[in-house]
């Protein structure tokens, strides 16, 4: 494996933040396919899920239903695409 030189810290770190990105981009399409227009510019959320992601968001991974634990294994699939330079070992 290769050191960490300063390059190669600057590059990991950019390419996680393209990908934090690339994350809450992705949630907040989502979340605008799931909201209702309160016609004064703002968005509503359901109240259904409001429950839900609060439920989600104060329950330890370990609890999550395994549905709930593939979606956040997903994202870390796609977290291990970057491309951290190196030998890919």
């Amino acid at each position: 494996m290769e050191p960490i030189t300063e390059e190669t810290e600057e590059d990991v770190t950019e390419d996680a933040a393209k990908m934090a990105h690339d994350i809450w981009s992705g949630w907040m399409q989502y979340m605008f396919t799931v909201t209702e227009s309160d016609g004064m510019g703002g968005e509503l959320i359901p109240s259904q899920l409001v429950k839900r992601w609060m439920r989600q968001m104060i329950t330890p991974y370990s609890d999550l239903s395994e549905e709930e634990k593939e979606s956040d294994r997903n994202v870390m699939r796609d977290l291990a695409l970057v491309d951290y330079g190196g030998d890919g070992a």
